[in-house]
């Protein structure tokens, strides 16, 4: 074996057995610091006041432009994609090339 082969052996090996001794990763933000959405929204209104009223009004009107504007209606449900090919279609553009697994660098699948 020669010295390179030796030493680049060394260095991985030296390596491997740091972080195989390292501490545990410890996370950016601790799960007792995280935000607590429950403190920031407030309670949903009582079904007898104002504001349960102007909330269902807002609901009926949604529902209403839903069936009166099909052109809003349909972007909405075209935008609505789940899909990864689909999406990837939808930034395409503004990502300035075809984002796809066949011509996009990188892929990475869900686990």
């Amino acid at each position: 074996m020669t010295l390179f082969k030796k030493s680049v052996f060394f260095v991985a090996l030296l390596g491997a057995v740091l972080c195989w001794s390292a501490d545990d990763p410890k996370p950016y933000v601790e799960g007792d610091a995280l935000p607590n959405a429950l403190k920031f929204y407030p309670p949903p209104p009582d079904t007898n006041s104002a504001a349960f009223a102007y909330d269902m009004a807002q609901y009926k009107w949604g529902k209403s432009v839903r069936v009166t504007d099909t052109a809003r209606a349909n972007l909405a449900i075209a935008q609505a994609v789940t899909d990864d090919a689909e999406m990837a279609k939808m930034f395409s553009e503004a990502f300035g090339m075809e984002i796809s697994e066949k011509n996009t660098p990188a892929s990475r699948s869900r686990p």
